[in-house]
This record gives structure tokens, sequence and C-alpha cells, in this order.
């Protein structure tokens, strides 16, 4: 749950000390048992306090749907601690210490809903006590709730004897659904207008609602929302938004509910849409307020739903929208067929006020709307010299082949857009001066400076609550770099303008968690994240890519020396050059941060030892299989959003891409330079290696000469000693004060004509130092060193072959 922007401030001391508040009237609201044991927290010592009944909320609201301590209950099978074959009690409606009401969430064969590892917590929606509700931005927490139907026990009696229903009555809430059916009205709740389907069953019509239908033999469904489903809001008219919005939106879910149930029933089945006659006395506003408030009319008003469409009544207002005939009808009761429709049932609220209709804006004339800007004209930008349209674009969503829309720009001509719409359109379309690329998920601004924003707000809701199977992801991908990723992402989210390492996830097994993880990022972060291929990285035209924050590889395979050259510019840089095709490159700020996933975890680029920009992580297959994951984790991101905003970072500081290069070095990481190596590195490695186990010294010396003349290394010597430099990080000889000097040394060599035989090489230059420990791991034994002398260059012995340099 998020408070209002008003009251966040009060944030920490809600959460610290689970206190209620009034903070208009700077109260804190106490519990009669804990009123003598009260402290006031530091810094509102000044704050008045007053004892407060908790408990009431909830009896007063029993007591008034008038549903008595024994109608509270309902057989269950299972729940906490419960075999899930046992038939228990339990309480639908749970008073909860804070006054909420906790309302248990149960399926149409009485199944009690469970969640967590031991299925130690019950699945519970939450309604505020009206002191929490004031602070919040809704009434209801879904932190521990499910996109579930909501079914009184009648319904649940009539299914499992298939008693016939003639109407079956969808709504919101399960308040009203339990008082509608308790009062003889067969309703079903749903936790939101927009909550008609889960995502389980492929973004379909709830399966039990359909059931139902189809066991009691249901004639007529009425989709029922409130009687203020017309109502605009005064909020929206003062501060420029659509006020038509809202009740567009109640249109297209009522639209959604009938498209959904007839596609699984009989064309036999009536649908109508229905709203409460809210200009009653008391102006009630659910069925279950009108049941309250004229509850010496409950036989009426059941009546007068099992004749919806046959007689007209006092109590609601109905449209049968069976036929595509009728959606035409259901606009027309909205009051959004048409803008002289809806400005004359809300004129008494716009007044004179200028006002947004379906995306148009109009202003008043006469007593008359007129359009000034259409909706249509408002998808139009024009950029520095250039024109570009706002799309909804499709993408796919989860496994199911099901799609979802995300909002892109895109180039436009000007020569299209007149020809679509007149040559008169152009002075209407908005004008910006240039792009800028600003990332921010706390204090978002689509124009700067008259500058538009090519960062995209994301809309999260985050709220408190578990996220379980992100958890397991994280935790199977990371391991013990768990807590680093967890400052990453969260870092990402606080922080988008910070530096970071390039994240590589490597494994040539399949089925371990990789191209989840890029969908997690996805879903977090939405249309600023992008998926590209090798051959991006080597375009030059970039627009598609350049601009994002995260910019995400799935098989990746850089085989060109300059893609990764580019990525790790790009992964530092401030600015980034956008290229957009048949338009002047842009210098953009850029907030680019890559993840990379591969099958080839040695090779999947080459690197040196040198390389501080990648974490690279080797992953294993998981084991676990979790039905629906995907969905799973989309359920959650909303909490996890919540997490990585409040959670505390644990790694300080350290680098320009924030961690220490140490913290993220793996074995993973060692793997791929060692596979990046120089075939004539690889070939020194065995070499020495050998010479190790042949020859029991600590330490030998050698140049590229003696590399090239006695080990047979091939290649010229300065080359030779680039790559022992850059690759095996080894330093020539130094004296006690650290300073290169010419010194004598030798080294065992085989006789060429007897491998049997050997002879020492005695040498004087400035050669290389390699270390026994470097080629022959775990080694018990310890051996003398290689004599060596240091001597003044004059003093060189003329016999001695000299090749040091």
């Amino acid at each position: 749950m998020e408070l209002k922007p008003h009251y966040r401030k009060y944030e920490e001391l809600i959460k610290k000390y689970k206190l209620a508040i009034d903070p208009d009237n700077e109260t804190f609201l106490i519990p009669k048992d804990k009123i003598k044991t009260f402290k006031q927290p530091e810094g509102y010592e000044h704050w008045k306090f007053e004892e407060y009944d908790f408990e009431a909320y909830g009896k007063e609201r029993l007591e008034e749907m008038e549903i008595s301590e024994e109608q509270n209950y309902i057989e269950l099978y299972g729940g906490k601690n419960i075999k899930e074959n046992e038939l228990v009690n339990q309480r639908v409606f749970f008073t909860a210490k804070n006054g909420d009401i906790e309302i248990l969430q149960y399926s149409l064969k009485r199944k009690c809903y469970t969640e967590g590892e031991n299925k130690e917590r019950y699945v519970f929606q939450t309604r505020l006590h009206p002191t929490r509700a004031n602070l919040y931005a809704g009434k209801y927490d879904y932190t521990f709730a499910k996109n579930k139907p909501f079914w009184h026990e009648s319904l649940i009696v009539a299914f499992e004897e298939e008693k016939e229903i003639d109407t079956l009555v969808i709504t919101e809430g399960q308040f009203k659904a339990f008082k509608a059916s308790h009062d003889g009205i067969p309703t079903v709740g749903i936790t939101s207008i927009t909550h008609y389907a889960e995502k389980a069953t492929g973004s379909k019509i709830h399966q039990e609602i359909i059931e139902f239908i189809h066991t009691c033999k249901v004639k007529k469904v009425v989709i029922l929302w409130d009687g203020d489903c017309r109502d605009i809001s005064s909020k929206d008219l003062e501060q420029g938004h659509d006020i038509s919005k809202r009740i567009n939106l109640f249109f297209r879910s009522a639209c959604k509910v009938r498209e959904l149930i007839k596609e699984f029933t009989t064309n036999k089945l009536k649908i109508h849409f229905a709203t409460i006659n809210s200009s009653l006395v008391d102006n009630p506003k659910g069925i279950d307020d009108l049941l309250i408030s004229h509850k010496q009319h409950k036989t009426e008003i059941a009546a007068a739903f099992e004749n919806i469409g046959v007689l007209p009544s006092v109590y609601i207002e109905s449209v049968d929208f069976t036929i595509d005939e009728g959606i035409k009808k259901l606009k027309a009761f909205l009051k959004i067929n048409h803008v002289n429709a809806f400005y004359q049932f809300h004129k008494e609220q716009i007044k004179g006020k200028s006002f947004i209709f379906l995306g148009s804006n109009y202003k008043v004339e006469d007593g008359n709307p007129v359009m000034e800007i259409s909706a249509d004209i408002k998808v139009y930008k024009r950029i520095g010299f250039n024109f570009y349209r706002t799309i909804m674009s499709p993408i796919p969503s989860g496994k199911d082949g099901t799609t979802s829309l995300e909002e892109c720009l895109v180039p436009w001509t000007s020569t299209a857009i007149v020809q679509d719409h007149g040559k008169n359109v152009i002075t209407h379309i908005e004008r910006f001066d240039d792009f800028t690329n600003i990332a921010s998920h706390i204090n978002y601004q689509q124009v700067i400076n008259n500058h538009w924003n090519l960062y995209y707000n994301i809309d999260h809701k985050p709220e408190p609550g578990p996220f379980v199977h992100i958890d397991k992801l994280l935790k199977h991908l990371f391991e013990d770099q768990y807590e680093m990723i967890l400052d990453y992402i969260s870092i990402l989210y606080r922080n988008p303008m910070q530096k970071l390492p390039v994240v590589c996830l490597v494994s040539k097994q399949q089925n371990t968690g990789k191209s989840t993880f890029v969908n997690l990022m996805k879903l977090i972060f939405k249309q600023n994240m992008a998926n590209i291929n090798n051959k991006d990285l080597e375009d030059q035209f970039d627009s598609h890519w350049t601009s994002k924050l995260i910019v995400a590889c799935e098989e990746t395979m850089l085989e060109k020396p300059a893609a990764y050259e580019r990525i790790k510019s790009l992964s530092t840089a401030q600015t980034v050059s956008r290229n957009e095709k048949n338009k002047t490159s842009k210098e953009i700020p850029n907030m680019l941060h890559f993840i990379f996933c591969s099958n080839h975890e040695d090779n999947f680029l080459r690197i040196d030892d040198n390389d501080s920009r990648l974490w690279i992580r080797k992953i294993k297959s998981i084991q676990e299989r979790i039905l629906n994951f995907d969905d799973k984790i989309e359920e959650e991101i909303k909490f996890f959003v919540h997490f990585i905003q409040e959670r505390e970072i644990v790694y300080q500081y350290r680098d320009r891409l924030y961690f220490h290069p140490d913290d993220f070095k793996t074995d993973a990481f060692r793997n791929v330079v060692s596979h990046s190596e120089p075939n004539v590195i690889k070939e020194i490695r065995l070499q020495l290696e050998d010479y190790f186990h042949k020859y029991k010294v600590e330490k030998i010396m050698l140049t590229a000469g003696n590399l090239n003349k006695y080990f047979n290394i091939k290649g010229e010597s300065f080359y030779l000693n680039r790559v022992i430099k850059d690759f095996l990080k080894v330093n020539r000889y130094t004296n006690l004060a650290g300073k290169e000097v010419v010194h004598k040394y030798s080294f065992q060599t085989e006789n060429s004509s007897n491998a049997e035989e050997s002879f020492e090489v005695k040498q004087v230059g400035r050669p290389y130092v390699f270390f026994r420990s470097d080629f022959i791991k775990k080694e018990d034994e310890t051996f003398d060193d290689a004599s060596v002398i240091e001597i003044p260059f004059d003093e060189i012995p003329k016999e001695i072959e000299a090749d040091a340099f």
C-alpha cells in the first residue's frame, strides 16, 4: 500500500512504531489496553493521544450488513496447519488488531487458499480501517490477496446441489457479494473491476464463474458496477486530465467481461449491464448500500434483479448488451457516445471550463463544447525539425502466446500527417526543442526544459508483500552474491544514472533461468529495456537501444573485438551518440547498463585479466520445476519494487562502477580470461608447467629470446614481450630499489640429441621472473631457488652468452 503524497513523511513513524495516527489533528490513536504504557516517539511529543476502539469498525460493518457471528463462518477444506482433505469451520471476515478487516479467500469447491513454503499463511484481502484508509491511496490492501472470485456459502451449496439459478450478478467487492447473496441475490464478487480474469488461465474469465454458469444453468448474467460509475472527478477537471477516463474504464471492463463470458457459454445466455440508482434516499452507491439503506424493500430489490431486462425498476438501471448493438446502448447510457451528450449530463459540474473528453481538448462556447485539439493529433510530436508519433506496440507477454502493449515513439513524416488529417493540422502539433534522456523512477518528468525525455515513465504501484518466486530466482542465479544483485537492482531503480558492472550469465546447460532474469528486468523497467542481438552492437543505426536504461542480449557471441570495445566504452561514457536512420546523430545522456546471456561460457567474448567491467556468473541448471513460474514472478513485481525502494544498500560505493572489481570477479570470469588468451600464451603455460614438474625449483628467469630459442615458443620478441605483460602479468627482475637491472641467471634445458639429458644454460640480461606457484597449483614440498647473482653491466664475462635485451 502506498501512502498519499502528503502523508509520506509519516511512513517511517508508521512502520517503525506500528501506530495508528491522525496526522491532520496531530493525534495518536491508541487501543484501550495500550493507553497506560504508551510512550510518544521522539520528535512527536507535542502530539495528542487518545483511546480508540479498533474492534468497533469490524463489528459495526457486520451488524449493518445483518451478518450474525454464526453466518460469518463457512466450512472449508484445509488451512493453516490443517490437512487438505479436512473440513473445518473458518471465519470469513476477521478484525485484525489494527482494526482492518481481513477477508478470507477460498474457492467455489471449498478449498481454503494458503501460501508459503509450508502453507503457513492464509490468503486474504484487507479492507483498511477508516483511520488507515484516510492515509493510503486506496481502501483495500492486496498484499496477501489472490485474484480470485468470492463466493457466499449459499452459492457454493447451489453449485454442489446443481441447483438452477436464473440470474447471476458479478460485482466488485466481497462485502457487496456477501450482502447481496445473503439477501437472496446470487452474486459473485471480484477483487477489482479489472480483475475479471487470471493470468494462469491465459487471460480468460475466471474458470469458477464459467463452471457455476454451466452447472447451475444460469440464464442471465448481470455485470453490476456502482452507482457512481458515470460520475466525473472534480480533481481531474481542475488538473486538466481526461474526465471521461474513469467512466471509459467501467465501460471497457464491462465489455471485456461480456466478451469473455460469451466465449465460453451458449448464445442463449443473456448478459446485462446494471448500476445502482444513486438518486434514491441516502444515495446508495453499491448493492450493499442499497440493501442496507432500503432494507424494508429487500424482496422488491431481489425481484428487480430477477426481472432485469423484463420489467423496469426504481432500484437499478440496466442495459441489455447481449448482442453487439447493446454496446452502443451502453455507451449512450454512460454518456460517452458523444461529447454533446457527455457535456449536457455533466454540465452543472463542468460549467464553462475547458475539458478533455476521450483524449480530445474542448472549450465551451455559447453553452456547447467545441473541439480545440483532436485526440488523433495528440499522438504526433515535432522534436527539433523532425516529426514523431506515439504508438502502442504489441510485445510478447509470458509464454502462452499472449501480448501486451507498450508505448513507443516512432519517426513519422509531415507528408503522412497532412495526408491523414489535412494541411491545417501541423499548427496544432506540440513542438519541442530536442531530445534528452533523463531516467527517474521517483520524480519522473516527460518534458524537461522543452526537451522530450526519451525515458519512459513506469507506472508500478508498489506495495509491501512477499516475492517468493523472484527470491528463488535471484538466489539460484547469484548464490553467494545474492546481496550484490539486490544492491545492483536497487541502485538501478533508485539512481539509474549510476554506472554499474556488465552482468553476464553463462552456461552450456539448459533451463538455468537466464532468460527469466532478463524477463524480470523487463517487467521492472518496461519500455526502458531493449532486447538486441549481436549484430545490433555493430550496426550504425542504434536509436532503438542507445536511449535505454538496460540493454540485454540473450544469445551473446561477440566474435569481433570492436563490438566489445564499444560495450566497454558505453558502460562508462557520460554521453552516447544516438543514430537514427535519415536523421542527424544526436548526443544524449548515456545511462546504458548491459546484461548478456550466453550458452558459450568459455568464449562468448575475448577479454583479459585487466577488464574491470564484467560480472560473469556461471549458472547451474534449475532442479525444481514450478508451474507458471513467469506468471508468478509478474504477480510479485509490485512487491519486489516496493522492497528495492525501501531496503538498505549493503555494499558501499568503492569504484566508478559502484562495486569494487574484486567484489564481482568470479571463477567464471577467470575462465573466460583463460580462454581469451592467445595460443602463444597457452603454449608458454604448458611449457613452464612441464618445466616446473620436471625441475623442482621455485622460479625460473627467462627472456622472450630464451622462450623462443630453448622452449620453441614462436613469435617476434616485441610480440612475446607484449603478450607476456598483458596476459601473464609477469614482471622483469628488479633490485631491492625496485629498478630493473641486468644480472646473471641460469636454467636447465634438455639436450636436443638426448631428451633424458639436460644441461645448464647461463645467461645475462633482463629476464622475466616466472614463479612455480603460478603454474603448479597444490604443491606441498618446497625447493631451493635457482641461483641468481646481480652484477654490474661492465663486469659481464665475455664467455657468457648474452641474450637479454
